[in-house]
């Protein structure tokens, strides 16, 4: 057996964060750790579970070129969404979502973010109740002015999200 990659390092050392701050359950176990994360032009589409539901029930899809990181930036908590306020109930009960990879190509991005929406249509017509920010304010009597306002924030969020990750990326 030859030395760890880089990527299985980085999950080792996620593995012993998450067992030193006493988290339990399937976040130990995520797909990530059996797999690298994603190659440069890779994109994947993947559901957050909730580990207090056997089987788990999805509660969240999402898009991402880089799975570590963006499981890591899930469970920081900085929001008063719907995903924000599930998580922080599980991180209260010592607990964390496992990530399990729903779809992953090459390919350009504007691909997985029509897959994510595809995935998101099929999991809420199956009854699934996401915390996505459109499934969370659809049908609430929200106005449309409000749901795009509240799109706008996460994709601002989500650009802050990824100039941090580019600034702590060795070069």
């Amino acid at each position: 057996m030859g030395q760890p990659t880089p990527a299985q390092l980085r999950v080792a050392r996620e593995k012993i964060a998450l067992l030193q701050k006493g988290v339990r359950g399937s976040a130990i176990s995520l797909p990530l750790a059996r797999e690298p994360d994603l190659q440069p032009g890779e994109w994947a589409v993947y559901a957050l579970r909730d580990p207090r539901f056997d089987p788990e029930k999805i509660r969240y899809v999402g898009f991402t070129t880089h799975l570590i990181q963006r499981y890591r930036s899930h469970l920081r908590v900085e929001g008063s969404t719907a995903k924000d306020r599930w998580i922080a109930e599980l991180r209260a009960e010592r607990l964390a979502p496992s990530m399990e990879i729903l779809e992953k190509r090459r390919g350009p991005g504007a691909e997985g973010r029509e897959a994510e929406k595809r995935w998101i249509r099929k999991f809420r017509s199956g009854g699934c109740q996401l915390t996505n920010a459109t499934d969370a304010l659809r049908g609430k009597g929200v106005p449309v002015e409000k749901l795009r306002e509240c799109l706008e924030v996460q994709r601002q969020r989500r650009e802050n999200w990824l100039a941090r990750t580019k600034e702590e990326l060795p070069p």
